[in-house]
């Protein structure tokens, strides 16, 4: 045997199994199969938006439309029957799409309804598409709540594997309230305080929102 080799069992060598034995062979020469070369892994492949220290900088949105227009929506005071009154349009921002490198944005248009009883205005229901007052769907929350919690990332690290991994551009102000209130409802199973928070500095960029 050459030094350079070494020959490694597989597990169908092992007793007590019926089948012949596996014999792998790794070398100082490529590795071969059906006559075709296979070399290591692949090459590092940098992230273009890597060092990016301003806003305007960062790669477009995709936009993808989403629709709650309906033509009548039941009153939640009432139940009458409302008709559509007027449109609106809302920007949420979800998790980015990593096959061309960009975030994803949402825009979502909805109606908004008159009752004739209750003599008010409503809008549809879209609750499940952000919270309250949020620009951000709840998949995003999810992801940097479970970062800066369970992880114990550090708020303004915790931006740059977000956007990474993840497309998703969050400020630091928005994290920490995200997860000062997930440390809050999780304190039973993650203890009364978040590991880190506050630390260091990375991923320069300002609030885009």
């Amino acid at each position: 045997m050459q030094k350079n080799r070494q020959f490694f069992e597989t597990v169908a060598g092992r007793p007590g199994c019926s089948q012949p034995a596996l014999i792998v062979e790794f070398g100082s020469e490529p590795l071969s199969q059906e006559g075709n070369t296979m070399f290591g892994p692949g090459a590092y492949r940098r992230d273009p938006s890597e060092g990016i220290t301003a806003p305007a900088d960062l790669p477009q949105p995709e936009i993808v439309p989403y629709s709650r227009n309906d033509l009548r929506q039941s009153c939640p005071r009432c139940g009458h029957s409302a008709y559509r009154d007027k449109q609106s349009q809302r920007t949420l921002h979800d998790v980015g799409n990593l096959a061309v490198w960009c975030p994803r944005d949402r825009l979502v248009t909805d109606s908004q309804h008159y009752c004739m009883q209750c003599r008010k205005y409503f809008s549809a229901a879209r609750s499940d598409l952000a919270p309250p007052g949020s620009h951000d769907t709840p998949r995003v929350i999810d992801l940097a709540v479970r970062m800066v919690v369970e992880d114990g990332v550090p708020y303004r690290p915790a931006r740059w594997p977000l956007w990474r991994d993840h497309r998703v551009f969050v400020p630091c102000a928005t994290l920490q309230n995200w997860g000062e209130a997930g440390g809050k409802k999780g304190a039973d199973t993650h203890g009364p305080a978040l590991p880190g928070l506050g630390l260091g500095g990375m991923f320069g960029l300002r609030g885009r929102r």
